[in-house]
This record gives C-alpha cells, structure tokens and sequence, in this order.
C-alpha cells in the first residue's frame, strides 16, 4: 500500500523498540500490503546469532521461528541495530540483514524499499533511514518521524483478524523397520495434504463473528476454483473495487462483521474483529472420473506411526480486501509453512520411534 516516502510512522513506543537495551538486532514490523509503507507496528528481537555475535544474524534458524511466530499479514520492513559506533553504518548493516531475512521469507516483492535504523548503547535516541531494496549505497532520511499516540486506532479501525484451525491425522505405514522408508511416505503425506489445501474440490466455510444479541453471523462457503493463488492481494483489491458485478468470492472482508455503528472502539480494540476460516472435505462433488479404492498389502514386520496435527493460522487483513485472496495469500500459505515446519521437526524423530507410538505436534497463534 502507497503513503507519504518521507513520513516515517511508529505505531509503538521508543521504550519498546529499545527494550531490552543490549546490543543485537530488532526486527521491524509493518503491514505494507494494507498499512501505507512505512508504518512500524511493532519489533521482535532477533533470536539466533552465528557465533554468539549479536550483529549476525543466523538466518536460517531465524526465518524458521519468524514463520511461526509472525502473525500473516504482517511482514518484516526494516530491522534495528543496536550498537556502538557509527549510526549510518550500523544503520545500513540493519537494512541489509532485514533485506537478507526477507529473501529468506519470500517476502512480498511489491514492497521494494526497506527501513534501516540504528541505536547507541548508551543513549535514548534512534536515526532512520530509507534504503532502496538491492542498492544500499542510495541512503534517503525521513523528513518527519511521528509517533502515535493512539496506534491501535490505525491498525484495527481499517484491519481484521482472519483464524483457521485445522487438525490432521496422518497414520503412516511402512514395510519393514528400515527409517528410510518411513520417511519418504511421511514426506509424500506431506507434499499430498500441501496439494489438497490448493485443489479446487476443496472447500472453506467462512463465518463472521456474531457481535451482538441481535445479530447472526455472516457466512459462506468457498471453493478451490474461487481462489486464485498467483493474482496478488493488491491486484484482487483494485479489480473488485472496480467491477460491476460480484459474487462470493469478491465480497469483502468488511462484509462479514456488524453494522453497528455504536459499537465503541475500546470494545474493538479490547476484542479484535475475527473472521473463522473451517476447511471441509468436499469430495462429494462430481468429479471428472470415477477411482475405486486401493489396498496395499504390507507383509510382516511393518512399521506404523501416527502424527497428530493441530495447525493453527492467525492472519491480519483491511477490511476492504476480498476474503478469497486473504484465503488464497494468506490463510493457505500459512497453513502450508507450518506443515513444512512439522514435517522438518518431526522426521528425524520418525527413525527412533517405537511402532504405533503417537506423535503429537500443534502451533499455537499469539493471541
């Protein structure tokens, strides 16, 4: 999303950017595909180091828990150095480890500039600057720094919250006790549970929250072939604000909450707005051609495991934009990352466990 290139917006206090005041890196973090581009809404630290020094970030380790722990919708658009010496220069080392993580994440490409900041050690005070993505040499300062004093208001008079659950239960056999094997199917399961979140037979029931007595909640039902997965969530924003007709899939995210316009904003900021995203099995639909079922037979020893899933996706979205694409880009997307995630955590563990044991694994979304 567009804004002014020289204003720079906090939506979080200084105190909490510098908190805890020890030398490393904070990530920071905005909305640029529905806040204007240089809002910062927050900041984490970053977690993992090479080496134990505070200015290299292990990116690897790192892009593996801000998967998991950044809410969808939000994305990093700038990173923090805090540290003795020149600001301008930790400034850049900021912008180019947040413009590394990013690359890391395959992060949104639209955005194409980046927030490098830098803080001393010994004092309160914070420089900001603008850098273009790739050519950290053009280095631009803001011309006005603002910190609000009511950021809530921003982020959730013209944004929502969008949750799926989904728990999966994968029984996995193999012949023999060879680890291997067990691995490989585990690993098809995976790449097959990753298929049917995109197929078009699949089916998302979508339910607005119920806000008062009076009131029944929205809710509708989506398809796999409602979704498109390769049309990005700006380019589906300014078709469906441009088109005379629309059906499901273009209805906005606005349209699933209450008309109420009493409604107080302390209640809202106290009890965000949530749309709740179910995903259904579907295959009653007619389909091009008929299968029968198939038996294997695993002939003794065999091995089996059973993996419990419980994936839990938590997304941030403007109201204005068509719940389809906030499904197809975001919802689906973070429900694939973290089965990659489990699936990585959990198959070394597959060789050295005892048949028929139970593995269990849930996400849990900050809330």
């Amino acid at each position: 999303m567009g804004g002014d290139g020289k204003l720079l917006r906090l939506l979080c206090s200084k105190k909490t950017l510098l908190y805890p005041r020890e030398q490393g890196l904070r990530w920071l973090i905005g909305s640029p595909l529905f806040l204007p581009s240089f809002n910062v809404v927050s900041s984490f630290r970053c977690l993992h180091y090479l080496h134990s020094d505070p200015c290299s970030p292990d990116f690897t380790h790192e892009a593996d828990d801000i998967r998991t722990l950044l809410i969808r919708g939000f994305d990093i658009v700038g990173a923090l150095l805090i540290n003795n010496g020149d600001m301008e220069f930790n400034a850049r080392k900021a912008a180019e480890a947040s413009c590394k993580m990013r690359s890391y994440l395959s992060v949104n490409a639209e955005h194409h500039e980046i927030i490098g900041a830098a803080a001393d050690l010994n004092s309160d005070s914070i420089e900001f600057f603008k850098y273009e993505m790739g050519n950290f040499k053009n280095v631009e300062s803001f011309s006005t720094i603002s910190y609000e004093t009511d950021p809530e208001k921003l982020v959730w008079e013209k944004g929502c919250l969008i949750r799926c659950e989904l728990a999966i239960k994968f029984p996995i056999y193999s012949p023999g006790n060879i680890a291997s094997d067990i691995e490989d199917m585990f690993s098809s399961l995976i790449e097959l549970t990753v298929a049917d979140l995109k197929d078009p037979c699949a089916a998302f029931l979508v339910e607005g929250p119920c806000v008062t007595s009076n009131e029944t909640s929205a809710s509708i039902v989506l398809h796999g072939f409602d979704l498109d997965f390769n049309r990005s969530i700006s380019e589906n924003v300014w078709l469906t604000s441009n088109q005379m007709e629309s059906d499901a899939k273009d209805l906005a995210c606005s349209q699933f909450f209450s008309n109420n316009k009493s409604l107080s904003f302390s209640s809202l900021r106290e009890n965000a707005d949530v749309i709740w995203i179910t995903m259904l099995s579907n295959r009653s639909r007619n389909v091009s051609k008929s299968v029968a079922p198939v038996a294997e037979y695993f002939p003794e020893p065999a091995s089996c495991v059973f993996a419990n899933f419980k994936l839990d996706v938590l997304c941030y979205s403007s109201k204005e934009c068509p719940i389809a694409s906030a499904i197809s880009k975001l919802v689906v997307p973070g429900l694939i990352d973290q089965l990659l995630t489990m699936k990585n955590v959990i198959s070394p563990s597959l060789s050295v466990r005892h048949p028929q044991v139970k593995l269990s694994l849930r996400f849990g979304s900050p809330t």
